[in-house]
């Protein structure tokens, strides 16, 4: 992930944070989660990989 995909992630759980989940737009809801599927996904690589 990039820098500017990480600022958008704390600007995002700022909002949340400040104003709850009902407070995010449709579009910030699917960056993450787009977000978190991606993350999710290297967590899943590196598990496999520690095992072998």
């Amino acid at each position: 992930m990039d820098g500017d995909s990480l600022d958008e992630v704390d600007r995002i759980l700022d909002k949340i944070r400040a104003d709850g989940m009902d407070s995010l737009s449709a579009r910030e809801r699917a960056f993450l989660d787009e977000v978190s599927r991606q993350y999710q996904q290297t967590k899943g690589t590196e598990k496999k990989t520690r095992t072998h």
